[in-house]
């Protein structure tokens, strides 16, 4: 239920953020085959909020992709 009320404010804020022509900056400096492992790491206890939006866009961005 919750990605029926997310993904169209996803979606519109990708399309507004990238536009047609992509991340112009990222593609002038980043290669195209890097490959990057982060973690999320908090210095005090607190809540973390906005994790389904943010892994629907990568999932919407990079449907392979493996989380």
């Amino acid at each position: 239920m919750l990605r029926l009320l997310i993904e169209p404010i996803v979606r519109a804020a990708l399309a507004e953020d990238l536009g047609r022509a992509g991340d112009i900056t990222t593609d002038a400096v980043v290669p195209a085959n890097a490959e990057v492992t982060a973690l999320v790491v908090a210095r005090q206890p607190g809540v973390l909020a906005g994790l389904e939006a943010g892994l629907l866009a990568f999932e919407l961005l990079y449907p392979s992709l493996c989380l």
